[in-house]
């Protein structure tokens, strides 16, 4: 019944006339570097499972940098990473320990799903000991398990963060960013790989930021306030139709 009630919203999605918004331009970077800031978002710490979703628009020229992260320089302040590496593939893990360093569970894409200039709404999943998957524009990509330690994510007050260019981020543009507290469906995926807005699926939601402008930077399932730092964002980037279900 719940294959045949996704397949449906699928289908409905699909043929849905969409309204057409925009996402929070970042590029070109700043000499401070553009950042947006959501705090400690303390709900993190301890869950075994996380699914993080962002849109990106990357510079032409492909270089290694963190999309999404809650990932400080010591493993205490180390929480999960969702970043470009290896040139071309994606990366996402977790940390499952705030005293021995690489007890960490993630995977990594294989099959090279980046290209410069390329517009990409990216979506990793992962449970602890169960399994690890990335969604790039709807797709699930071949990817490789490359650590599998135990545990629960660290509780760290690093803060979350998209962005900060010029220090460590993935070149380009941001947009509509999610934290789930669970793996979610298959079907939540490949829905928001195809340009439909995150407030599909609430279920353990924890973060939803829309980012369709500078005013709309804020969490607007958990009443996170989000601070911009140094954001550019004046002139919006050009996003994918987008459907957005608010219910605010």
């Amino acid at each position: 019944m719940k294959t045949r009630l996704a397949a449906l919203i699928l289908s409905i999605l699909t043929i849905s006339p969409l309204r057409a918004s925009v996402f929070l331009d970042n590029a070109p970077i700043g000499t401070a570097g553009d950042l947006i800031t959501y705090g400690d978002v303390a709900a993190i710490g301890g869950q075994s499972s996380l699914s993080v979703a962002i849109t990106v628009h990357l510079s032409a020229t492909l270089e290694i940098g963190r999309f999404v992260n809650k990932w400080g320089s010591t493993t205490a302040s180390q929480s999960f990473v969702f970043y470009a590496t290896n040139t071309d593939e994606i990366e996402f893990v977790l940390n499952l320990d705030s005293v021995n360093a690489g007890v960490y569970y993630g995977c990594q894409t294989t099959d090279g799903p980046m290209s410069g200039g390329a517009l990409l709404r990216v979506l990793a999943k992962a449970t602890v000991g169960s399994g690890c998957d990335i969604y790039v524009n709807g797709t699930q990509r071949s990817t490789s398990l490359i650590y599998n330690n135990a545990g629960t994510l660290v509780d760290t007050t690093t803060a979350v963060r998209v962005g900060n260019e010029t220090a460590d981020a993935a070149q380009g543009s941001y947009g509509e960013f999610v934290i789930w507290s669970e793996e979610v469906p298959d079907w939540v995926a490949e829905a928001y790989g195809k340009g439909y807005g995150a407030n599909i699926y609430r279920t353990n939601g924890i973060l939803y930021a829309p980012m369709i402008r500078t005013t709309m930077l804020r969490d607007v399932w958990g009443g996170v306030a989000g601070s911009a730092s140094s954001v550019s964002g004046t002139q919006p980037g050009t996003h994918f139709p987008m459907m957005y279900p608010y219910g605010m």
